[in-house]
């Protein structure tokens, strides 16, 4: 019982942490703030949910990723995003990951 409160106890001031790294994400550079989420992933050993539409951010942090369709309000792929940019046929998924050009600069540039 109270391994399982330790347990709650730990995840809800993670989830409280990374809530507050994001208020001050505004203030970080996106590439400092990708950093410090690996970092943190590594060290508590954290599953971390993103939300974003920032590239670079998804290719450096993300080894998971779901991709949502604003007209059919679906889930159209899930997974690694480097594998999705290689191997994906959903145009609408390959359109997103390459900014709308096949064979750009997929991941961009950080601030």
């Amino acid at each position: 019982m109270w391994n399982q409160f330790a347990d709650l106890c730990r995840s809800l001031f993670k989830v409280k942490l990374i809530g507050a790294l994001f208020f001050l994400g505004k203030k970080l550079s996106s590439r400092l703030l990708d950093d410090l989420i690996l970092e943190l992933r590594a060290n508590l050993g954290a599953t971390i949910v993103v939300v974003t539409h920032e590239l670079a951010s998804i290719f450096t942090i993300a080894n998971n990723s779901v991709f949502l369709d604003a007209e059919s309000r679906t889930q159209i792929a899930t997974g690694d995003p480097h594998d999705m940019l290689a191997h994906s046929t959903d145009p609408r998924v390959r359109k997103f990951l390459t900014r709308g050009q096949e064979g750009g600069d997929s991941a961009g540039s950080h601030e």
